[in-house]
């Protein structure tokens, strides 16, 4: 059995995954790299240059967002990664302040970059950057020197990151608006029922999606009226759905503009099995998929245990603690490459196979790559050589890293090397290769032994607290339903957390699962049921006639009760869970008989 795994995780490291778009990506990070070393090459400080570089890695984050979301993400990570150079240029004197600062480093860099779904590369950069300025501060760069460096990398990379703006400002929007009109163009063609799922949640997603582009940039009102249309077809095409389960009028706003096709198909084909017709999907609700959560509901959500993002942040709290005291133990002279590779093994989270994966990549690439340095090394590359080499390593990163992370390790580990060396002044590359490759191997390996020992066992409690988020969502839009306050703000923003809530959970359950399928299955289906539960309420929220039923919304608040007197962290059986949310189901449903 060990063998099949190891086998599993050995494709897995091998496969090549789709990439689109990845040459704008890569060009960019490429130029902010090549004006920085460049601008130093021809003042003749570049050392200073490959200093500032590190700020470059600002030009990462957000690369395919609107103008409005992007230059705000890219202004709070330049300034955290400018923080995180001046905690290593001010910590790296003594051992245990080292490893102390860098693993607070990888724990809250961590937990914001989950909780605020701020997306790759995440926490490990903040990570390698805090490391890089302490190991210049060793070497005698002054620590005002090096905040000073770093932070005009970070002014060059925002600019370059905003650069692709200039020549199509509204290409985000325009690209996700297009992709919402082409999903429901889909949706209303196909006459399969059984793919009904599919073309569904595939209009979901995108419609979803474009109203989050499209509500980060500003809400400008052609691509809003836009997509007022394709929700128009989308409600058309669904209430169908929500209406014949309860004996409501199907179509309360008529045919749907696309004419036939699977939405007609719908008011006249008899009723399928129970989970592929009770399930409603939350995009269908007018107010509900307008854009994402505010920031500090989630936030506050991710900082209550147990929550997945905590039980990531305990790992890499854990793997960079212990990584870090190892490879001090054994007399590696700047630690911060064993805390940056433990973490950056786990701050993405994700099931074990998937970690464990990163960590397979992580290692093998990482050693092929200690042998790239070191034939840079042997070629010595420097001046415009040098400025050439370090630009062609961050395209070929960026080209790669979606496609195969093993791959772009390969190509990470002699860029980080290249800008560690000669941003400190080091000029030993022999030690340099053998104090990274143990300490690769150190941080590797710690993550890989934290991933299976922390949180081991916690797979059906993590999952029953998201399920008792929608529970709580579920609550308060039936609150609302009861008091008939439907189109106030709080309202909207109750249906708009139900949603997110409900997409969380389902990810987490799948997750759960893959993790502890023994274990999770029951309450998996018990969290399937929530799910039916938790769109039927958003339908009702939305449904003209269903909306005024306020009697049943507030009886069915009642079986929802007696779920939440019981703690998460107690044990209580699958059935009688769904027990009581079969209750609610059957008080809504009976609201059309």
């Amino acid at each position: 059995m060990a063998s099949n795994s190891w086998r599993r995780h050995a494709r897995a490291s091998l496969a090549f995954a789709p990439a689109r778009g990845t040459w704008v990506i890569a060009t960019k990070a490429a130029a902010t790299m090549f004006v920085i070393l460049a601008a130093a090459q021809v003042a003749g400080h570049l050392s200073l240059g490959v200093l500032a570089s590190l700020g470059a890695f600002t030009v990462l984050y957000g690369p395919a967002s609107p103008a409005r979301l992007r230059i705000r993400l890219m202004t709070a990570v330049g300034t955290l990664l400018v923080a995180s150079a001046a905690a290593g240029a001010l910590t790296s004197r003594t051992l245990v302040v080292e490893v102390l600062t860098l693993t607070m480093t990888a724990a809250v860099a961590t937990f914001f970059c989950l909780a605020l779904r701020i997306g790759p590369p995440g926490a490990f950069f903040f990570v390698l950057v805090h490391g890089v300025g302490g190991l210049a501060a060793a070497h005698g760069t002054p620590a005002v020197t090096i905040i000073g460096a770093v932070a005009g990398g970070v002014v060059v990379a925002i600019i370059a990151g905003m650069s692709d703006l200039a020549f199509d400002p509204s290409g985000p929007e325009r690209r996700a608006v297009e992709a919402a009109e082409a999903a429901m163009d889909r949706f209303e063609a196909a006459t399969d029922l059984e793919r009904l799922a599919d073309v569904r949640q595939a209009a979901s997603t995108a419609l979803h999606s474009a109203w989050t582009v499209v509500t980060d940039a500003g809400s400008a009102a052609r691509w809003t009226d836009r997509l007022w249309e394709v929700q128009g077809r989308y409600i058309a095409a669904t209430a169908r759905v929500t209406g014949g389960q309860l004996g409501f009028d199907p179509s309360p706003w008529g045919q749907p503009a696309g004419g036939e096709g699977l939405a007609d198909e719908l008011t006249t084909r008899p009723a399928r099995s129970r989970h592929e017709e009770q399930r409603v999907d939350a995009e269908q609700i007018r107010d509900t998929s307008l854009g994402r959560p505010p920031a500090w509901p989630l936030v506050r959500g991710a900082a209550r245990w147990p929550s997945e993002v905590l039980l990531v942040v305990a790992r890499v709290t854990t793997a960079a603690l212990i990584a870090g005291a190892i490879a001090g133990t054994l007399g590696v002279p700047h630690v911060y490459w064993a805390v940056a590779f433990a973490t950056l093994v786990l701050h993405q989270g994700g099931t074990r196979d998937a970690q464990t994966v990163r960590g397979v990549q992580r290692l093998g690439g990482t050693l092929i790559g200690l042998g790239v340095f070191a034939l840079l090394q042997w070629a010595g590359p420097s001046g415009w050589a040098l400025v050439l080499v370090i630009t062609a390593l961050q395209f070929s990163i960026e080209m790669l890293v979606v496609r195969n992370y093993g791959l772009a390790v390969i190509v990470i580990t002699p860029l980080a090397l290249t800008i560690g060396m000669h941003a400190s002044g080091r000029a030993d590359p022999v030690s340099l290769l053998l104090e990274r490759g143990l300490d690769t191997l150190i941080g590797v390996v710690v993550a890989l032994v934290v991933l299976q020992f922390v949180g081991r066992g916690t797979s059906v409690t993590v999952l029953r607290a998201y399920a008792r988020n929608v529970v709580l969502g579920v609550d308060a839009v039936l609150a609302d339903l009861a008091s008939g306050r439907i189109e106030n703000r709080d309202a909207r923003e109750h249906r708009r957390l139900l949603y997110h809530d409900l997409l969380e959970s389902d990810r987490i359950a799948r997750r759960a699962a893959a993790d502890d399928r023994a274990q999770v299955e029951p309450y998996r289906e018990m969290e399937r049921g929530l799910s039916d539960l938790g769109y039927l309420v958003l339908g009702l929220a939305w449904h003209p006639e269903a909306r005024e039923l306020s009697t049943r919304a507030a009886e069915a608040r009642a079986p929802l009760r007696d779920i939440l007197t019981h703690p998460v962290r107690s044990a209580r059986p699958a059935d009688e869970i769904r027990a009581d949310i079969r209750r609610a189901e059957l008080v809504l449903r009976a609201a059309g008989d």
